[in-house]
C-alpha cells in the first residue's frame, strides 16, 4: 500500500486518482479550480498539495505547469510521475521538437496522436496511436475541454515511431522525463506533421491503463526506481467514450447526482473512469482483437451503468464515418505502421453493430449517429 498525492487541473486526474484509492491506496487529490467529489475512506480532497506531498511516498502530477514543484520534489528524494519537467526543455527551444523530428511537410488528410508513457526517458508500455472523436451534444453549450470518444491501437515499431520518439529518446533520457507526452500529428500523402505536443495527461491513456495487469499506482511507483515495463494484455485495439451530462461543462456552484445518473458496481469500474462532475462524468473504456470487439464490450458497459435518460454520449465511436478503422488502413499502406500490427483491423468495416440505438440515451441521441445508421447498405 502506497500514500500517493495527485495533482490535476480541471478534474483531468480523478479518474486516476479513485482508481488509485480502489486498488488499495491512501490517496490525497488536490485539483485547480477545486469542485466537488464524491470521497472515499482512501480518497481524500485536499486544499494544500505542497504541504500533503512532505508526507507520501509517490507524487503522481498530471498536468503541465508543476515543473518547479516537480523538480523540488525529486532533488529531494521524491518519487515524482510528470509535472512538465520535458516541458521546460520545449520552452527553452521551441523549435527543438520540430528540428529533431524532421517531420515531413504536407497536405493534412487526417490527425492522429501518438501517445507515450515514459519513465526516465524509456517506454513504460508500447506507445498508442489514437483518434478522437469530436463532441456532438445536445446542451452542449461550454468551451471545448476534449473530444467525445478515443480509438487506440498499440505500436510495437515501425516508420511512426522512427520519425517520432526514436528521433527524441536521447533527450529524454538525457532529462530522465517521467511523464506523459502526446504528440498530436497531421498525416497526409507521405507526409507528416507536428500539430501540438502536451506532457499533459489525455484520456487516451485510459485505453492503455485499461490493459495493465498490476495495480497502476504501485506499478509506475515501482517502475522509476527499478525501471520494468507495464505487463499489458496484448490484444490490439482499444475503445473509449466519454458520458456527460447537460448542461456541459457543469459550473462550479452545480452539484450531480452521480449515484442516481450512474449505477457502477465493482466489476464495471474496472471500466470505468470517474471525471469528477467539474467536467463530465467519466469514461468507459474497452479493449479487443478489432475495433467491433472493442466497441462492443465499450458499449455493453455502458448499458449496464447508466441509470438516468439525460446522460449523454455519442454511439458511434469506432464506427462509420471518420471511421479508425480506414484510418489505421492507410497508416498502414502508406508505411507509418508495420502490417503485423494492424493486420485485419478493418474486415468488418460495414458491418452495423447490433443495437445501436439501444446505446443512444434520451437527449444524448447523436444525430450523426442515427443518420448514418439510416443511411445504411
Amino acid at each position: 500500500m502506497l500514500s500517493i498525492l495527485v495533482v490535476s487541473q480541471n478534474s483531468e486526474g480523478f479518474g486516476l486518482a479513485r482508481r488509485f484509492a480502489n486498488e488499495g491506496n491512501i490517496v490525497k487529490f488536490w485539483d485547480s479550480p477545486r469542485g466537488v467529489y464524491p470521497e472515499t475512506k482512501r480518497l481524500r480532497v485536499i486544499d494544500d498539495y505542497k504541504a500533503a506531498a512532505e508526507a507520501v511516498d509517490f507524487i503522481f502530477l498530471c498536468s503541465p505547469g508543476f515543473g518547479a514543484f516537480a523538480a523540488t520534489m525529486g532533488k529531494a528524494g521524491r518519487v515524482v510521475f510528470g509535472g512538465g519537467l520535458f516541458q521546460d526543455v520545449i520552452e527553452e527551444d521551441p523549435k527543438l521538437i520540430s528540428r529533431l523530428m524532421s517531420l515531413q511537410e504536407g497536405v493534412e488528410e487526417f490527425r492522429i496522436k501518438l501517445c507515450l508513457l515514459l519513465v526516465k526517458g524509456n517506454l513504460l508500455a508500447d506507445p498508442l496511436l489514437g483518434i478522437s472523436y469530436e463532441r456532438l451534444m445536445d446542451g452542449d453549450r461550454g468551451p471545448y475541454i476534449g473530444s467525445a470518444g478515443e480509438c487506440t491501437l498499440l505500436l510495437k515499431d515501425g516508420r511512426l515511431l522512427s520519425h517520432t520518439y526514436k528521433t527524441v529518446e536521447s533527450i529524454l533520457r538525457e532529462k530522465a522525463y517521467s511523464g506523459f507526452l502526446t504528440l498530436t500529428l497531421g498525416v497526409g500523402e507521405g507526409s507528416l506533421t507536428l500539430k501540438e505536443m502536451t506532457t499533459s495527461f489525455d484520456p487516451a491513456y485510459y485505453t492503455i491503463f485499461e490493459r495493465v495487469r498490476e495495480n497502476i499506482g504501485e506499478s509506475i511507483y515501482t517502475s522509476i526506481l527499478d525501471r520494468p515495463r507495464f505487463r499489458v494484455m496484448e490484444d490490439k485495439v482499444s475503445t473509449g467514450v466519454r458520458l456527460s451530462f447537460p448542461p456541459f461543462p457543469y459550473t462550479s456552484t452545480s452539484v450531480v447526482d452521480l449515484s442516481s445518473a450512474l449505477d457502477v458496481n465493482p466489476e464495471a469500474e474496472k471500466h470505468f473512469w470517474w471525471s469528477g462532475p467539474a467536467l463530465t462524468l467519466g469514461w468507459v473504456t474497452g479493449w479487443g482483437r478489432d475495433t467491433n470487439e472493442s466497441r462492443r464490450r465499450v458499449y455493453r458497459t455502458i448499458e449496464t451503468i447508466v441509470r438516468k435518460p439525460e446522460v449523454q454520449y455519442r454511439g458511434d465511436i469506432c464506427w462509420r464515418k471518420q471511421n479508425s478503422d480506414i484510418i489505421f488502413n492507410k497508416l498502414q499502406e502508406e508505411g507509418w505502421i508495420d502490417a503485423p500490427y494492424s493486420r485485419k483491423i478493418g474486415e468488418s468495416i460495414r458491418e452495423q453493430p447490433a443495437g445501436v440505438n439501444k446505446h443512444l440515451q434520451g437527449k444524448g441521441k447523436d444525430r450523426e449517429c442515427e443518420t448514418q445508421e439510416s443511411g445504411q447498405s
